[in-house]
């Protein structure tokens, strides 16, 4: 989970989870769309 974190933080990104005891455990990783007209 460390190094998943450390990836998207360095491309803009983050990790979230949300859980619900005994049913599920749901994890997000969210990373910016590359804009190659934002440089």
């Amino acid at each position: 989970m460390s190094v998943s974190l450390g990836i998207a933080k360095e491309h803009g990104g983050n990790l979230d989870f949300e859980s619900e005891p005994g049913r599920y455990t749901r994890f997000y990783l969210r990373i910016p769309i590359f804009d190659p007209n934002n440089q």
